[in-house]
Parts: structure tokens; C-alpha cells; sequence
């Protein structure tokens, strides 16, 4: 963004124009590019308050709720900017990201504090969010637990069309692990108008499931295949979902062991959009490209050499 030596990048109208280009960026909404600006911007100089909130929200927009959070973390850690608007979006980005039971713990520690009365009310609004969303997920619990689960056996092809992917995805999980042939040729009528890629994966993997040995076309992102779903690997036993997968794990725990779980749900995330089709890149493209990609979410530096292509058929699956 700017490529000039440290003598210029240190000169005060320099800096006053980085910071009119960042802002100019949140305003336009250009969110990703405001979030590369402001980490290049942070090497040469420390950020106002007024820059690290428009970072917190831009995070948010792009849902990286976990960057915010380690963000913040070590913010407050080192001493840096203000106390309460860090905590405030950290907790907002746990309670985004349903990290509840953290943010209990976080706020039982901060209200036995001598904290300002607004800054107290912040914390409790969103300690009673979380709360709430416990106890909604404790009840949800309970009553799927008390009812007994049932397949509607008179579900057609109209039924199924009708429900969001969400329920999709729940109802092709029960019928999979109750390895019922009943649906069989519901799933087979539907998976040439379906859209969403993760509900195609789910049902190619029911009908790989009851063994069905009969040859179907699957499309995806403009891509056609022709597969016989009890002839298909299971998730783990692909490339992606295998060797690929363990290499990047290998990777981001010498160097960010924290990252781990979350580079892992994201291969998993990917994999689930592009299955049962190979991606187009190498092992070694595919392992530096997500471990880049993770490196560069918490701003670690690293020395990978990544093809702009990988990347961005990564963050296209996301």
C-alpha cells in the first residue's frame, strides 16, 4: 500500500496520509483492505484508539471474531489503548463467536473490580446475552432429549425443498447416522437442484452411507462429475481431508499453537464445500496457502511464498 523507505514512512505527513487512506477505507466499507492497511500501518507506527476501534469492527464485519479477541487480549496485556474498548469488543466478539461460558468467567473476574458505572452496565448487557444463551441452548437440549426422534416418514421432495439448509444439514445427519435407505431416492432426485455445496457433500455422504452403488452427475462452482457415491473416500481419506490437512496442522502448531482448532475447522469448512472434487493446486500450494492464510488472520510474521490464486480459492470455500 506504501512502498517507500523508512525515512518517508516515519515523516509526519506520510503518517497523516496513511491514516486519511485507512479512513477512507472504513468508510467506503472496504473492510479487508482497511484490515491490511492497518497491520502494515501498525509496523511503522502506533495506532490511535479511533484506528483500533475501526480495526475491532472491521474484524467483526468479516467475522473474525477470534482475531479480535487475541487482539485484544494482548492490547491489554502490553498496556495498550483504552482498557474499556478493548474489553468491550472482546467480549462482543466471544459472544458473536458463542464463546459463553468465557465470557462468564471474564466478567465475574471484572465486576468484583472498582470499574466506571458505564463500563460496569457494558459488561453486565453482555454477560445477560450470554446468560440467556446458555440457558436457550440448555433448554433446547433438555427438550430434544424428552422427545423421542422420529424421521417423518410421509417427508417428500416439496417438504425437504421448503427447509432452510440449516435443517437440511440436521435432517440428512439424523438419517445418516440411522443409515436409513428410506430417502434414498429423495436425495438422489434433489442433489441435481440443489445449490448449497455443504448440503450436496452431506448428501452424497447418506448415499455413500447405505452403499448406494448407482452413478450420478454432481455440479459444483460450475464444475460437473459423475460419481458413484459407495465408490467415494470418506472425508478423511481425500487429499484435502487427509495428508493435506495433517501437514497444515503439523505447521500452524510449531508456530501458533492456539490456531490449531481453528485452522483445522476451517480445512474441515473447505473441504465440506468442495467435496468430492480434488482441489486444483498441489499438497504444497494447498499447505502453505492455509497456513499463510491463518499466519496472516493473527498477524504473525512468516516467510511462506503463497500464489494469490490459492488464496483466494481458499477464502472463496470459506
Amino acid at each position: 500500500m506504501h512502498s517507500t523507505n523508512h525515512s518517508m514512512q516515519s515523516h509526519p505527513k506520510f503518517k497523516a496520509k496513511f491514516e486519511r487512506d485507512l479512513k477512507a477505507l472504513y468508510a467506503d466499507k472496504k473492510y479487508e483492505e482497511f484490515i491490511k492497511g492497518f497491520r502494515q500501518y501498525k509496523k511503522l507506527n502506533t495506532p490511535d484508539d479511533t484506528l483500533v476501534i475501526y480495526y475491532y469492527e472491521s474484524l467483526m464485519h468479516e467475522r473474525l471474531y477470534f482475531i479480535v479477541v487475541n487482539y485484544a487480549l494482548e492490547r491489554m496485556h502490553e498496556g495498550e489503548g483504552n482498557y474499556e474498548d478493548n474489553t468491550e469488543y472482546m467480549l462482543k466478539a466471544m459472544l458473536e463467536d458463542k464463546r459463553y461460558e468465557e465470557i462468564i468467567d471474564f466478567s465475574n473476574h471484572l465486576m468484583r473490580e472498582d470499574i466506571p458505572h458505564r463500563f460496569r452496565m457494558m459488561i453486565q448487557e453482555i454477560r445477560q446475552d450470554a446468560t440467556h444463551a446458555i440457558e436457550d441452548m440448555q433448554r433446547e437440549r433438555s427438550t430434544k432429549l424428552k422427545k423421542k426422534e422420529v424421521i417423518d416418514d410421509l417427508i417428500d421432495n416439496k417438504t425437504f425443498i421448503k427447509y432452510s439448509d440449516e435443517h437440511k444439514l440436521n435432517f440428512l445427519k439424523k438419517i445418516i447416522e440411522q443409515e436409513t435407505d428410506s430417502y434414498r431416492e429423495l436425495v438422489r432426485d434433489l442433489i441435481p437442484s440443489t445449490s448449497s455445496n455443504m448440503v450436496i457433500t452431506m448428501m452424497l455422504i447418506y448415499l455413500k452411507t447405505i452403499d448406494d452403488n448407482e452413478s450420478l452427475e454432481v455440479s459444483k462452482d460450475d464444475h460437473a462429475l459423475t460419481v458413484t457415491p459407495r465408490e467415494l473416500p470418506v472425508l478423511e481419506e481425500t487429499r484435502l481431508g487427509g495428508g493435506v490437512r495433517q501437514a497444515i496442522n503439523d505447521k500452524i502448531e510449531s508456530q501458533a499453537p492456539d490456531l490449531v482448532d481453528v485452522m483445522d475447522a476451517l480445512v474441515i469448512g473447505v473441504l465440506m464445500q468442495v467435496y468430492p472434487f480434488d482441489p486444483p493446486f498441489d499438497d504444497d500450494e494447498l499447505v502453505n496457502g492455509f497456513v499463510t492464510l491463518g499466519l496472516e488472520m493473527v498477524n504473525i510474521p512468516h516467510d511462506y511464498e503463497t500464489d494469490e490464486s490459492v488464496l483466494e480459492w481458499i477464502k472463496k470455500h470459506m
